[in-house]
């Protein structure tokens, strides 16, 4: 088919698609909802790294302490059941004397003369 009667089938006198056709309709909305999701996505990474980050300035190590005093406090325990409570916490306690305590150990045999 030469070029003229190409251009003409297309629907223009010089290939050029008429304003009121626009036959690229589905591409271009495929092409928009592909930088819609992509900017669903990077919203969504840019707030996970937010949340990790911590904007509110604490450190990692301020953070850490704060955990680890929530959790030999025993915060996640029943506040109603004492007795849960303080089992809670003694067991985490004692818990952590004894991993100290193994830690110290094997840092003595292993860096120890004899």
């Amino acid at each position: 088919m030469p070029a003229m009667q190409v251009s003409r089938a297309i629907g223009g006198k010089d290939g050029n698609t008429p304003a009121g056709n626009r036959p690229l309709q589905g591409i271009e909305a495929m092409a928009a909802e592909r930088d819609r999701q992509q900017e669903r996505e990077s919203r969504r990474i840019l707030k996970s790294v937010s949340g990790e980050t911590d904007p509110s300035g604490t450190s990692l190590a301020g953070r850490t302490a704060k955990r680890v005093g929530a959790h030999l406090s025993a915060a996640d325990a029943d506040p109603e059941d004492r007795i849960e409570t303080w089992g809670t916490r003694i067991g985490r306690v004692l818990g952590m004397a004894i991993m100290i305590g193994l830690a110290v150990w094997l840092f003595r045999l292993v860096f120890s003369n004899g």
